[in-house]
Formats: structure tokens, sequence, C-alpha cells
């Protein structure tokens, strides 16, 4: 727990997971339900910001690497959402062109493993956020759609590993109250 003006906040996880839930019980829109479990997500990545000017692409690299484990538990790579990825690098908001990052991005999906082709995943999922979040993504692109569809697949499956022990404890605090009643 932290607080804030003196009031106790609940712990980062405590967010994750409730936006996490919010994604998979309320909405069967995968845009709404990327952007929902994107929330989750940079509870849970936003720990590893080392201060107000650091970049969320190094956050999020810490979080790889820190979380790699329980990452790894999910094989996006096995999911037919991966196929999306494995076409085409993501173009870039401001000017429709693929960036020197973006294809780095792109070259690790096809050819790297482990932690790098990982890392090049998640990094490219937050590009396809911010593509949506400032604009640049559109309902009638069908190319558009599927990015932000196939991104919610596969972070609700990372979500799904990292948070699994909170789901599992707090179902475990559920039967001790019913058995208590």
């Amino acid at each position: 727990m932290f607080s804030v003006w003196g009031e106790s906040i609940m712990e980062e996880k405590d967010y994750a997971l409730e936006w996490y839930r919010y994604g998979l019980e309320k909405n069967d829109d995968a845009i709404v339900k990327f952007m929902m479990h994107w929330i989750a997500f940079n509870w849970l990545y936003s720990e590893y910001r080392r201060n107000s000017r650091s970049l969320e692409s190094e956050a999020i690299n810490e979080f790889c690497k820190n979380k790699y484990e329980k990452l790894s538990r999910f094989d996006a790579f096995s999911s037919p959402a991966i196929a999306i990825f494995l076409e085409q690098p993501v173009r870039d908001i401001l000017n429709g062109r693929v960036t020197s990052e973006g294809k780095d991005r792109y070259w690790s999906l096809v050819h790297d493993s482990g932690l790098e082709q990982l890392t090049s995943l998640i990094l490219t999922i937050y590009h396809v956020r911010c593509n949506l979040f400032h604009g640049s993504k559109s309902l009638k692109i069908d190319r558009d759609v599927e990015l932000v569809r196939a991104s919610s697949i596969i972070l609700e499956g990372y979500l799904r590993e990292v948070l699994k022990v909170m789901m599992l404890s707090n179902l475990d605090l559920r039967r001790q109250r019913v058995s208590l009643h």
C-alpha cells in the first residue's frame, strides 16, 4: 500500500488486476478490451520508471527483463494472433512510415528468440497503443483493427501470467471468507 494525501491507496498490482478483470468481464469489444488491458499493463511496468523523464520504452524493457520468467509462460508466438505482427512492421503515427526502431523490432520478432523477441513484441504492442491513443488507428482500416485485436489477445495472455499468483491468492481469500460463514 502507498498513500496519497494521507489516504491509503491500493498497490500497483491491485490496480492492474482491477483493470485486467474489467477488460475481461465488461468488454466484448477488442479495442476497449485492449485499452483496459493496457491500463493494467501500465500499472505493472510503471514501477520500473526511474523518474518522470525516463522513457516508457525503458520501463517496459526493465519490466520484461524482471518478469521474463512469468511472461514467457504465455507463448505468444504459438498464438494465431502473432501472424499480423510477422507480416510487416507497424508504421509510425507521425509520418506513416516504419521507423528504424520499428524495423529493428520487426527484425527481432522474426529472427530472435527469448527475451529479445518477447521484449520486441511488447514494444511493438506499445507502438500499436501509441498509434491508437494518439489518433493514428482507424476502425475503417482492416489492418488497424486487426493489429489492435491481436495486441489485445497477446497482452491479455501476458497479463494473465503476470497476475496469476495474485488472482489465485484472491481466490484463496474468497474461499476462506466463504468457509468462515
